[in-house]
């Protein structure tokens, strides 16, 4: 009776594993074959010593492009009149196995390996070299049927197969909702075993048992270690690919070329590159660096090398000034601000290019001018260029935000989020598997997994790293860059001259200017004003919770720097006044730490916020109020005539106080 294995009921890989160790030998044909989904045969294989023959013999179809690319084709033969033909020439079937090994290379590329892929990959190889296994690429058509043919000593079945959708991956034989049948009648196998024989000795089957060896030889599955510094120069080499190709694939616009010193002029070509084969990149120098003449070039080479007019989307105030740029260097474009973007693009037509200056304006992908910008790029399908001193503000989400405007979610970035996915086991089930996307970039908060990703699409320079790399020096030393045509630009320098004075004795101004108070306001932690850096990662927030997380995250990092600076405003102004600032701030700290001790709701708002309804009970509002008050400077008076019962602490975790003339 013929059974079903849909991997619900029943699961075909390990029927699969328990016919094939009562078997002799097993033959598969599959449409996609994955290296580290070897395991399930590798290991009944591994028992077997070699013969004069394969143990398992394996057909692969994956060689004709995506299914969409496969549907075109056929479009395109209908309306042509032609038929899907079996006439292909060796040159054809060279580059189907080129495309295959590629494909091969990418997979031992994705994600990050374990000690099990290793020890998979490994056994694979060993048994490749001697001939337990052997794999062959079907190159004449495409081939997606999917059959296993296992082979034994049986003289009522001695061949027993399984049809199906299953590929020869784990997924497909122990977790995907497949559809496979065996087939153990007689006639039914033997008819099987003849139509993949055919398709084995077929001239266009191509033995790729050779290239699988030489790809897991060349890959970390190799046993032969590479020296260290082969490791750093094979990084470097694919570092450095933008440039390489963009300084040999691009020239500046003569009318460009002696306006740009050379780290300018190689960001150009680099940027065009990413542009054209990315869909965009980010210019992310520091400020004095010349991004704007930067990106003008870029537009003028892109404008003369693919026609491409530009659109510029910049803050109002700097509307004035691109328009001027526009002018001077003759550049095919418009200037939209972003005060007008909603209202002017549905309108605007289309241009190819689109360069977003001050783009980390649009972190926030739920202002109207995002949504209008990311419409109007996502409409007319245009390239862009991303110009920033400050892409990353307090959470990666802001350049998520920002790439978002030129990476479609789901887009294939040949890139993993690695270290956010090893420290959590059901990550790639949290983003339906598709681990290399900008959604899946989206749910890493680690450091290393955005270098990586950012080292594909920013470009960014400091001026310490433009004058170790490209400055010049002259005789007596100084310092200076060269244009094009010979004209020398020097940096200039900042020398810091303090202020000396000469304080009497005992003078507690003194005091003020020691180092050691100034090194103290320099290493104060703030944690108040820091406090998403102490919220766990892992609890489940409610929407009215995301939305105060999400303030916090965005204004710590300004809030640490914004309370120092005020603290070295009150010491330059007078000792008195640095002295109260202090004591307010520790009377703050006390009664946050009276609010930890006492496990009560920290105080996040401001002081001076409208009053709000607390959920608890005017008891309970009342003796938090009496406590907390003994941490504040009591209030002198207040105009209104509310009791002291209304100060009291909201349902939000808000400390507040009445919003009129409290002290």
């Amino acid at each position: 009776m013929t059974r079903i294995f849909d991997n619900i009921e029943l699961a075909l890989g390990e029927h699969l594993v328990a016919t094939l160790k009562e078997s002799d030998r097993i033959d598969a044909a599959v449409g996609y074959f994955n290296l580290r989904g070897w395991k399930l045969f590798g290991d009944v294989v591994a028992d077997r010593e070699p013969a004069d023959h394969a143990v398992a013999r394996v057909l692969i179809g994956m060689v004709h492009g995506d299914p969409e690319e496969q549907v075109m084709a056929h479009l395109q033969r209908t309306l042509e009149g032609g038929q899907e033909s079996d006439d292909i020439d060796r040159k054809t079937a060279q580059a189907r196995l080129k495309q295959a090994k590629l494909k091969f290379r990418q997979q031992l590329m994705r994600g990050a390996p374990t000690k099990q892929d290793e020890e998979t990959i490994r056994a694979l190889r060993e048994q490749l070299a001697d001939g337990r296994a052997a794999i062959k690429l079907f190159t004449r058509r495409p081939l997606h049927g999917k059959t296993y043919i296992c082979h034994r000593q049986d003289k009522i079945t001695p061949v027993v197969a399984y049809v199906g959708s299953s590929n020869l991956t784990t997924s497909g034989l122990a977790s995907n909702f497949e559809l496979n049948v065996d087939v153990v009648d007689s006639d039914g196998a033997k008819k099987l075993d003849g139509w993949f024989e055919a398709r084995w000795d077929d001239p266009f089957a191509v033995d790729v048992t050779a290239d699988l060896i030489e790809i897991i030889d060349e890959s970390w599955a190799s046993e032969t270690l590479l020296s260290p510094y082969e490791v750093y120069l094979k990084v470097c080499w694919h570092l450095s690919r933008d440039v390489r190709e963009g300084l040999i694939e691009y020239t500046l616009p003569p009318s460009m070329r002696n306006q740009l010193l050379e780290y300018q002029e190689s960001a150009v070509k680099t940027l065009s590159r990413r542009i054209m084969t990315r869909g965009g990149a980010m210019l992310g120098d520091v400020v004095g660096l010349g991004k704007t003449i930067t990106a003008t070039a870029t537009a003028m080479m892109l404008n003369e090398a693919e026609g491409y007019r530009t659109l510029i989307v910049c803050p109002p105030n700097l509307e004035k000034m691109w328009w001027d740029y526009k002018e001077k260097y003759e550049l095919n474009a418009t200037v939209v601000p972003y005060s007008m973007a909603a209202k002017r693009f549905p309108n605007l037509g289309r241009y190819q290019f689109v360069i977003v200056d001050e783009s980390h304006t649009m972190r926030s992908d739920t202002r109207q001018d995002y949504k209008a910008l990311l419409e109007y790029i996502r409409n007319y399908d245009c390239k862009v260029l991303l110009l920033t001193a400050t892409p990353y503000n307090i959470r990666f989400r802001d350049v998520a935000n920002q790439l978002g405007l030129y990476l479609e979610p789901d887009e294939d970035l040949g890139l993993q989020p690695v270290v956010a996915m090893s420290k959590d086991d059901k990550f790639a089930d949290r983003v339906d598997g598709k681990t290399s996307t900008l959604e899946a970039f989206r749910r890493s908060d680690e450091p290393d997994d955005w270098k990586r990703l950012m080292s594909e699409h920013l470009i960014r320079r400091t001026r310490s790293f433009i004058r170790k790399n490209y400055a010049l020096k002259d005789a007596d030393g100084t310092e200076y860059l060269m244009f094009a045509n010979g004209t020398k630009f020097t940096f200039p320098n900042r020398v810091p001259k303090p202020l000396v004075h000469s304080f009497g004795e005992g003078d507690p101004a003194a005091k003020m200017e020691s180092v050691a108070t100034l090194d103290t306001i320099d290493n104060l932690v703030l944690p108040r004003y820091n406090l998403s850096a102490y919220l766990k990662k892992t609890l489940q927030l409610t929407a009215d919770e995301k939305k105060v997380v999400e303030r916090f995250e965005r204004g710590s990092g300004h809030l640490l720097g914004f309370v120092r600076s005020g603290l070295y405003k009150r010491l330059s102004s007078a000792g008195y006044s640095f002295m109260l600032s202090l004591e307010r701030h520790i009377a703050r700290n006390e009664l946050y730490v009276y609010a930890i001790e006492n496990e009560l709701d920290l105080p996040l708002g401001t002081l001076l916020d409208p009053m709000l309804t607390s959920s608890e009970s005017d008891d309970d509002a009342e003796e938090d109020y009496e406590e907390s008050s003994r941490l504040l400077p009591a209030p002198r008076s207040c105009s209104t005539s509310r009791s002291k019962r209304t100060h009291r602490r909201t349902s939000g975790g808000f400390v507040r106080r009445c919003s009129t003339s409290c002290s």
